[in-house]
């Protein structure tokens, strides 16, 4: 991955943010729970995780992109229950929101318990298969989506005392899950794509042997190298 494209996109989403900074604080708009960067950033959470999980269906058992795709779902059903905090902002009784937040919470992190076996057991030459993951761009829009979440939390602190801090809060955050999106969009074609060459490679394997061949033993791509 070229350092340029990489520069590239991020003077992008520079450029994009100070676009919808500049329309939003001159047609006022809602920086509230209520408003619509909440509901935006919510929306998209939402879609990430139905994505994220859709890559997890599509991922063979016991592969990395399988894992991957679901931990991440599940972090972004967290991010997206906290963003509309689980109901509350839309007159949900704070005894419902609690009791959905810890049920959700604790099938998470028995969802992570779970994963993290997985890891350990069948996930060969775990340090290759991270530092591989880490040059491909799912890695890249993951870490700038962290980033830019990162700077709308620093911005919410007030630390700056800029008129319009709360729009630049939620502006960069919601930058930093339209990459989580972006993320999981790419995780889906390449699920899919790996899928679709193990369905072909099974067929000609099984093509071979009616034919009396013996099937040729290849390595299998991986997905993390994309």
């Amino acid at each position: 991955m070229h350092i340029i494209k990489p520069g590239l996109c991020i003077v992008a989403m520079l450029a994009i943010n100070a676009l919808l900074y500049s329309v939003s604080t001159d047609a006022d708009w809602d920086p509230s729970e209520t408003g619509p960067f909440e509901t935006a950033q919510a929306l998209v959470l939402l879609l990430t995780a139905g994505l994220w999980t859709t890559a997890w269906r599509l991922a063979n058992k016991g592969t990395f992109g399988r894992l991957l795709g679901i931990v991440l779902a599940g972090f972004a059903v967290w991010f997206g229950g906290r963003e509309i905090a689980w109901g509350g902002i839309y007159g949900v009784p704070f005894a419902i929101t609690r009791g959905l937040e810890i049920v959700i919470v604790a099938v998470i992190l028995v969802m992570l318990f779970c994963q993290a076996r997985i890891w350990f057991a069948r996930i060969p030459d775990r340090t290759r298969t991270l530092l591989v993951f880490a040059r491909t761009w799912r890695f890249f829009f993951l870490a700038l989506g962290a980033a830019s979440v990162l700077v709308g939390d620093f911005l919410d602190k007030k630390i700056l005392a800029l008129q319009y801090s709360q729009h630049l809060e939620e502006i960069f955050e919601l930058s930093g899950w339209l990459c989580f999106l972006v993320a999981a969009a790419c995780h889906v074609s390449i699920t899919a794509g790996l899928g679709a060459l193990h369905v072909r490679d099974r067929r000609a394997n099984g093509a071979m042997k009616a034919a009396g061949f013996s099937p040729s033993r290849e390595a299998s791509p991986s997905e993390a190298g994309r």
